[in-house]
């Protein structure tokens, strides 16, 4: 179409009308003089729109510069245009276009008219952007991402496979996927292939697979079939992601387990958790040997451990249990079981609250060999004690009856021997007083009587009686006592209890030092110091004070002397008053031990002492 322009036109724009694709025509001046159907369908407006309007008029904003300035070079340089672009339809929608446009032009090379062409290329612009968004999070995804034939060819392998694998994706191209299977899998293969050609899709198949340098990885392994246009299985798709470190830390979680499992039951020491919401109790598998149920079974009602739990400790385990459902707190108890075959164990209990939680969590030592060891030692001190008592006592007799009788026959050195062989005696009597009182405290046979006291008297005395040691040992023993203070108790105990703590005190102090007693009264208490500016108790020490013959290592170190039961026998004596003893303590710069003495009345027909 060039001079015969005119003549031509009822044969094109016949045929424009009927073509599938949207035709227009402009005009040397750049305005649409005929629009098809196609065309007008396409930019979503009516020809009568469009007719006499510029020809980039429905073009979208964004692209019209780049559009025109590529018409423009197209024209200039006599070639055909042809540009992808979008036009903006009035409802706001839209629609990528492939755009081509030739001009008419008379014998003079003058354009009479430009004839173009527009097909729609929206859905695959779309696709084309997916492919590539897709083609990039392949790229980018730390997994290996494949593809492979039905015969298990390789046709795709990521960036991700090559850092997993460690092949390039040139050298996996085109070769067989087998390469990855180890020699006990090879079965896996052919059935996957087979499930997928089914149609099937896997996830998270658990397998192992081998790199370059023939390393097994542990990979979780999906795949999915690739379909035809038709819908036909023409490949798989593979993503296997690397579990190595996941897999190897629950072989170590396994092995641990496995590991305290053993430990627990060879320290006979079980562990269970109270979730507080639902109340469900866990059990490990010690905990259910130590209370003498089968580890296999479910964890046991209530109904059942209280069965199991001995008829005298019942009642007060009972109790513990509603406290801890009430409202879930550290503690520590210990209570005997009774097994089907008669056997009594022993298990001591402690429990904390979960961080971050209101459950509570704890664990249950059987130390029923402990206790029996214990007992037995209790009867054997109090059986040694006993048997010491009656000679010791003869000895002393006998020593004071000596120097009273003879002692006019005596020479210095044998007055001198029968002062030593007295006051070892004494001692040993003593030793043999707090391992007899020991042995009761034990057994639950120390009882104290109460009465009221005058406690700044007890404490002036205890004072007083420790002076001489105090100049021996070169200190200065300060007293600071409140006159009238006036509290309930034993006197004996409570004398025993002041002069067990001003002794402690001098024993632990070097010459120079200080040890400063005070006593005073609140609304509540008769409140005892002991202060002392000695070696002090290191933390990890102070927590076991107060353990049946304990020595601290710095004590031990020293070769302070002492047998570790003083203390025992105090928190027993204090204990049993109802009164309170706190320790502080700074290694190096001294010690202060506090007691409070509930100054409240006892009720009459309280318990009598015992022996």
């Amino acid at each position: 179409m060039n001079g015969n322009h005119t003549a031509q036109e009822p044969l094109f724009r016949a045929l424009a009308t009927s073509a599938p694709v949207g035709i227009y025509e402009i005009d040397p001046d750049g305005q649409f003089v005929f629009v098809n159907e196609q065309w007008c369908a396409l930019v979503g407006v009516a020809a009568e729109e469009a007719l006499g309007r510029a020809w980039d008029h429905f073009i979208d904003p964004d692209d019209r510069a780049r559009v025109v300035a590529e018409w423009e070079a197209a024209v200039d340089a006599g070639r055909e245009f042809a540009i992808e672009y979008r036009y903006r339809r009035p409802d706001g929608r839209e629609v990528w276009i492939d755009g081509r446009a030739v001009a008419v032009s008379d014998p003079d090379g003058e354009p009479l008219a430009f004839l173009g062409s527009v097909v729609d290329v929206t859905e695959r612009r779309a696709s084309e952007r997916a492919a590539r968004a897709l083609a990039a999070i392949v790229d980018s995804s730390a997994e290996a991402i494949i593809s492979i034939d039905l015969d298990g060819i390789v046709r795709t392998w990521n960036p991700g496979a090559e850092r997993v694998f460690g092949y390039l994706a040139a050298e996996m191209a085109g070769c067989s996927i087998e390469v990855l299977v180890p020699p006990d899998r090879t079965s896996e293969l052919p059935e996957l292939l087979d499930k997928v050609r089914r149609g099937e899709r896997v996830e998270n198949f658990e397998t192992v697979r081998i790199d370059k340098e023939f390393r097994p990885i542990d990979v979780a392994l999906t795949v999915s079939p690739i379909r035809d246009a038709e819908g036909a299985v023409a490949g798989v798709a593979g993503i296997l992601r690397d579990i190595s470190s996941q897999k190897a830390a629950e072989r170590q979680l396994v092995t641990e387990r496995r590991q305290l499992a053993d430990a627990q039951q060879i320290a006979r020491v079980g562990s269970w958790e109270i979730d507080a919401a639902s109340g469900r109790w866990t059990w490990s598998a010690q905990q259910f040997r130590n209370h003498g149920f089968d580890p296999d079974a479910a964890v046991p009602s209530r109904e059942r451990v209280l069965d199991r739990v001995h008829p005298d400790d019942r009642e007060e385990f009972e109790r513990r249990l509603d406290e801890l459902e009430a409202e879930p707190e550290e503690f520590s108890v210990e209570y005997r079981i009774v097994l089907p075959d008669s056997q009594v164990r022993t298990l001591e209990v402690h429990g904390r609250t979960l961080e971050g939680s209101s459950g509570l969590m704890g664990t249950s030592r059987d130390v029923t060999a402990e206790r029996d060891a214990e007992r037995l030692k209790d009867e054997f001190l109090g059986l040694i004690s006993h048997e010491l008592r009656t000679p010791l006592t003869s000895i002393i007799g006998y020593t004071e009856l000596l120097a009273e009788v003879d002692a006019t026959n005596l020479s210095r050195e044998g007055r001198r021997f029968l002062e030593v062989i007295d006051r070892n005696s004494r001692r040993e009597l003593g030793l043999v007083g707090d391992l007899l009182l020991l042995t009761r405290i034990t057994a639950g046979g120390f009882e104290v009587e109460f009465r009221r006291l005058d406690v700044s008297e007890l404490a002036a005395a205890s004072v007083d009686g420790a002076r001489p040691a105090a100049a021996k040992a070169g200190l200065e023993l300060e007293a600071e006592i409140a006159p009238g203070v006036i509290a309930d108790g034993d006197q004996h105990r409570i004398a025993q209890v002041l002069e067990n703590l001003i002794s402690n005190a001098i024993k632990f102090t070097p010459a120079g030092g200080r040890v400063t007693v005070r006593l005073f009264a609140t609304d509540a208490a008769a409140v005892f110091e002991v202060t002392d500016t000695g070696i002090g108790i290191e933390a990890q020490d102070l927590g076991r004070l107060f353990d049946r013959t304990y020595r601290a290592e710095e004590a031990e170190r020293r070769h302070i002397p002492g047998t570790g039961l003083g203390l025992t026998i105090v928190k027993a004596i204090v204990d049993a008053h109802e009164a309170r003893i706190a320790v502080e303590s700074q290694p190096g710069e001294g010690t202060t031990v506090r007691i409070e003495l509930p100054t409240r009345a006892r009720a009459p027909g309280g318990p009598t002492v015992d022996g």
